[in-house]
């Protein structure tokens, strides 16, 4: 079920399989990003999760978008299969991957019904989707599936904007001082796609739920669009720290957990299916 009107999108957030179709949003939005040529943290991702699978690893990437996380995945030699529902995100992944001279297989289907086997991956990317899913189609639904496609004791990555401290100061800000963010916005970055926001903990733990465990945690402290100042300075001062980097999660104490999630704007997660 596709609607394409604000007003259905904004009141039917806690619908199950109701989809706002933004895609020209998100076109002119990776558009932009392409250009700028900030592939920063899609090849940092890739770098490090490089060190973790073989060579030989069967790779899918959910909700493909653009196809930047994929491609720098395929750089890295690693055979990477796409999903995305919307035909005008796989016309322009398609193009951007054909750019960078590479073959990767997209398919059209939605995130809850994919065409694949079970437990057929060895890593699965899910890279800003789960944030677009209510609650209960999230938890039921998508990381079920998720989980369906990938192999026992395989790799999944989550990549999700996160209800902060900074977070919420940001989104006051933005509505209240800025005055640029719209009143129905359910986060600080204002996309109607947007149905839940939650914090880094409460994600570990619905994972958890599912024998998705996390093993390894990275918080990025701006979003890629940031355009507020202070937000960039903040984050150069997390970098020369190096607290955007990927740590164990067992060895994040949860004095740390709270203040990195306190100050971050989105998580990365690395997870063990754990699944029998």
């Amino acid at each position: 079920m596709v609607t394409k009107t604000l007003k259905k999108a904004v009141e039917g957030r806690d619908v199950l399989g109701l989809r706002y179709d933004n895609s020209k949003y998100w076109k002119k939005y990776y558009s932009a990003k392409a250009n700028n040529r900030d592939f920063t943290r899609e090849h940092e991702y890739a770098v490090f999760l490089q060190g973790l699978i073989s060579k030989k690893a069967k790779v899918l990437d959910v909700a493909t978008g653009y196809g930047f996380l994929p491609v720098e995945m395929a750089k890295l030699g690693f055979s990477v299969d796409c999903v995305d529902k919307y035909k005008e995100m796989i016309e322009v992944a398609n193009k951007y991957i054909l750019k960078n001279k590479l073959q990767l297989k997209i398919y059209k289907a939605d995130a809850t019904k994919l065409p694949m086997s079970d437990r057929s991956y060895d890593l699965v990317m899910a890279q800003s989707i789960l944030e677009h899913f209510c609650f209960e189609e999230m938890t039921n639904k998508l990381i079920p599936e998720i989980k369906r496609v990938t192999k026992n004791k395989g790799l999944i990555l989550v990549h999700v904007p996160i209800k902060s401290g900074v977070c919420v100061l940001k989104k006051y800000f933005r509505k209240f001082i800025k005055n640029d963010l719209p009143k129905w916005a359910i986060d600080d970055d204002g996309d109607v796609t947007h149905k839940v926001w939650m914090s880094a903990p409460e994600y570990i733990s619905e994972l958890s739920k599912q024998d998705v465990n996390v093993e390894f945690i990275r918080f990025n402290f701006i979003r890629s669009n940031e355009t507020i100042s202070w937000m960039r300075v903040l984050n150069r001062i997390f970098v020369m720290f190096g607290m955007n980097k990927f740590h164990k999660k067992e060895s994040v104490s949860s004095f740390k957990l709270k203040i990195l999630s306190f100050l971050g704007t989105s998580v990365v997660l690395v997870c063990r299916n754990n699944s029998i």
